[in-house]
């Protein structure tokens, strides 16, 4: 669909070249500031990225919590250990280790210390429970 436009505004567009370049330029400065300003990026290629980010979060948290369960099997006393870490934003907001030695309290202690000297969080966000026999 053709836009009208006064006559003499398309006369003196094709007779100024000054103004040709300043009317295209401006078109492209409005562009580039439109495409920056929505971060170049579609709502479905956003939806995409948090989805892959979501899944890369997923796949990080269980490769870590295999190494936890691995390390903190060899604590003595612990015996088998299951962990699972949650998250939000990236941070790790809670951890729960539930391990067949558990019984003991020295052995949950340790388990505990080692989980907030590992990931730098405060013991309040780590729970040690004891694994069914």
């Amino acid at each position: 669909m053709k836009i009208p436009l006064p006559a003499s505004f398309v006369d003196r567009l094709r007779d100024d070249k000054r103004l040709e370049i300043l009317v295209c330029s401006s078109l492209i400065l409005t562009a580039v500031i439109i495409f920056l300003l929505t971060g170049g990026i579609s709502c479905d290629s956003m939806k995409s990225i948090e989805a892959c980010s979501a899944q890369e979060q997923t796949a990080d948290s269980l490769g870590l919590e295999a190494r936890l369960e691995e390390i903190l099997s060899s604590i003595e006393g612990a015996g088998s250990v299951r962990v699972m870490t949650s998250a939000s934003g990236g941070e790790i907001t809670g951890v729960i280790i539930v391990a067949r030695g558990a019984k003991d309290p020295g052995v949950r202690t340790r388990l505990s210390i080692a989980v907030t000297t590992l990931l730098g969080i405060g013991p309040d966000r780590v729970s040690v429970f004891l694994m069914d026999q």
